[in-house]
């Protein structure tokens, strides 16, 4: 009977010290699951992919704790939409913001409200960043890095031609109408998404189209057709076309080291994003800062966010992606940024440029919804379509009826 008793004890002291074990390794295990990251980027933009790269390991330098996996799309043939489906794949994406509307819209990214709130995004950053985030009354995403995209232009080689330095949009026509009767081109350094026939567009339709009306038509045919101010963008360009003798063999497209080129006086004026603010900023580069084209409205400059900061419904490691994105968008990483020579759009880190980077500022200060590059809030399937027509705009071939012929097109 005693023996019994012993042994009754013993099997009961291991199972005891066996659920014990069971339970500290499953502890263990979610410790460890909640120290793992996985990020899906779904960008080809080569500079966005600069910043995600830097931010990345900033937070890894910061969080040695933390294993962080990036899954980088470019290059192979995954669907985005496929890969956030599993729930295997990320705890956080970066993406375009086509992508993330579609993400939207099939119900595979969450509403970001509470991290808007709990980070005070409103406060500390200006609102274009919100925008490039929000579909109707909902936030999708954090837009990360905005470009402005501006006309930078060297005074001296535009004094060497005999050419006025321009202060505003419309002063700039008259300079492309100069440039054009000498045969010298504008060259054109934009992000991969972008031609210099969808950035054209861009300029007008900021000043044009609500862009609220294409969010509440996403992906709309007859809706889209009901948006009448879409084919003014075209009716636009038509009249610069005629007023300026603008053509497609004006503009040439770029690279890095045509910004060198433009910094040193080599070529007189460029197309391109405040990316290369710093590269531009040695006290010879201006830009046209002023954009109004319409009298009593002020001109909106077209903002590019290549990278939208997203959160997919199914992620597994919500709190592990709630302090990544706190470290983005804190002002310390953006103090960073800026050291760096971006012009980020938080507040705090923005008031403190000068020069260059103060004027791209201002363009930040007011930017909001309607600064939004407008081929953005489209399907991807529009933009080459848009590109053709404007294409034949240029070469002097205008039906009056682009935008209509755009929607059956890209909805065949």
């Amino acid at each position: 009977m005693k023996t019994k008793k012993i042994l009754a004890v013993m099997i009961s002291l291991f199972i005891c010290i066996t659920l014990s074990a069971c339970k500290n390794k499953s502890k263990n295990s979610e410790e460890s699951k909640d120290k793992n990251l996985n990020i899906y980027v779904d960008i080809k933009d080569k500079n966005s992919l600069n910043i995600i790269k830097y931010l990345t390991e900033e937070y890894k330098k910061e969080n040695p704790q933390f294993k962080i996996k990036v899954n980088d799309v470019l290059g192979g043939g995954n669907n985005v939409f496929e890969d956030i489906s599993k729930g295997t794949e990320a705890d956080l994406i970066f993406t375009s913001r086509n992508t993330m509307m579609e993400l939207a819209q099939k119900g595979l990214i969450a509403d970001m409200a509470q991290q808007y709130e709990r980070n005070k995004i409103g406060d500390k950053f200006h609102k274009i960043v919100s925008s490039y985030g929000r579909v109707g009354e909902k936030y999708y995403g954090i837009g990360i890095m905005p470009y402005t995209m501006e006309v930078f232009y060297n005074s001296e080689a535009l004094s060497k031609l005999g050419i006025a330095a321009p202060t505003n949009i419309k002063e700039m026509a008259v300079v492309i109408k100069k440039l054009s009767s000498s045969n010298i081109r504008i060259p054109v350094v934009l992000p991969e998404d972008l031609d210099i026939n969808t950035a054209l567009s861009a300029i007008v339709a900021s000043n044009t189209v609500k862009l609220s009306q294409l969010d509440a038509a996403y992906n709309n045919k007859e809706a889209y057709k009901n948006i009448k101010d879409m084919q003014r963008i075209f009716d636009d360009i038509n009249t610069i076309v005629k007023e300026t003798q603008l053509n497609k063999n004006i503009f040439e497209l770029g690279n890095d080291s045509t910004i060198n080129a433009l910094a040193n006086g080599t070529i007189p004026i460029l197309i391109s994003t405040s990316y290369y603010s710093e590269t531009l900023s040695n006290g010879k580069v201006n830009l046209v800062e002023n954009y109004t084209i319409t009298p009593n409205k002020t001109g909106n400059v077209p903002i590019i966010m290549n990278s939208i900061l997203c959160v997919p419904t199914n992620g597994k490691n919500q709190e592990a992606a709630g302090k990544f994105i706190k470290f983005v968008i804190s002002d310390d990483t953006q103090e960073k940024l800026t050291k760096k020579g971006y012009v980020t759009g938080n507040k705090k880190s923005d008031e403190k440029l000068s020069g260059l980077g103060a004027s791209i500022s201002k363009h930040l200060m007011g930017a909001g919804d309607d600064n939004i590059v407008y081929v953005y809030s489209l399907p991807q399937k529009y933009q080459g379509v848009i590109s053709s027509k404007i294409d034949a705009i240029l070469s002097g071939k205008y039906s009056g009826k682009e935008w209509h012929e755009i929607v059956d097109e890209a909805s065949k």
